[in-house]
């Protein structure tokens, strides 16, 4: 009556009554691997195989390489300095992009100049596992939250949850 308008904002979670389908999966071909590389991402981009991994015993050994599939062998790499530990990796438009856990930051390293860091984007909470689809980076924490980031500026381009019919799906990255 007064002209005041009253926003109610709530946040609704729909349950799915799907029962998720377990699969099996079989072993097709193995490949060498540094049996020390604490891999935390794995990635194909033009025919070439990326690695990224973390560092569990905070020594300096987070990187992200070039691996030869066939011989396991690293043939470029870039680490980061202790107390950073890598997560997720994944590739757009010639840009290796690389979360860390803990330290709230992503680096960015160019694939064609021998993964030269070229930038960093900061964020909120833990890093895990990282994606794209072509279009947008897609980020998870470890909860059941997916964070879909701008490539150019890292800013949140919109979120999803994951349930199944149980509720929400924890560790999604795992």
């Amino acid at each position: 009556q007064d002209g005041s308008t009253f926003v109610d904002n709530r946040m609704v979670r729909v349950f799915s009554d799907v029962i998720p389908e377990k699969r099996i999966v079989s072993i097709i071909d193995q490949h060498p691997h540094d049996p020390t590389s604490f891999t935390q991402g794995l990635e194909f981009y033009e025919g070439k195989l990326y690695e990224g991994t973390g560092d569990p015993g905070n020594q300096g050994k987070t990187l992200v390489a070039e691996v030869d599939l066939l011989s396991g062998v690293k043939k470029q790499e870039m680490g980061l300095d202790v107390g950073y530990f890598g997560e997720g990796i994944t590739i757009m438009e010639k840009l290796l992009y690389q979360l860390t856990w803990q330290n709230e930051k992503c680096y960015t390293y160019a694939v064609d100049s021998n993964l030269k860091l070229v930038g960093e984007f900061n964020y909120r909470g833990e890093g895990w596992g990282l994606c794209n689809n072509g279009t947008s980076l897609i980020m998870s924490n470890g909860t059941e939250r997916i964070t879909y980031r701008d490539p150019k500026t890292f800013a949140i381009e919109k979120t999803i949850e994951v349930y199944n019919n149980h509720g929400p799906i924890n560790y999604l990255n795992e």
